[in-house]
């Protein structure tokens, strides 16, 4: 069983370059969001039928990447949820919070 628990940092860079700068994205940063991915997705390759090898390390990148665009929007104060709807004149904008099954 292969642990994915290890950030490959100049991969990740070179698959999202949207994440490559260093001043922006500090590799703490980026270590710190993997890490949190996992507490969603195990970063152990999965005896029983799931996510094992580059499918796993892919999924943790895609999720790291996630979370660092969830960050920067809570950041920036913008708002989570769905848009439902919008309008132009006056401006006015609908946001609905992400469905939840449970806690």
């Amino acid at each position: 069983m292969s642990t994915h628990s290890v950030l490959d940092i100049a991969q990740f860079r070179a698959l999202f370059p949207q994440f490559s700068s260093a001043l922006a994205y500090p590799d703490l940063v980026l270590n710190a969001q993997y890490a949190a991915a996992g507490n969603y997705i195990s970063q152990v390759d999965s005896v029983y039928g799931g996510l094992t090898g580059d499918a796993l390390s892919y999924a943790l990148q895609l999720l790291t990447c996630h979370l660092l665009v969830l960050s920067e929007k809570a950041a920036s104060g913008a708002p989570a949820g769905f848009i439902t709807s919008a309008s132009e004149g006056d401006v006015s904008v609908s946001i609905a919070p992400p469905p939840m099954t449970s806690g």
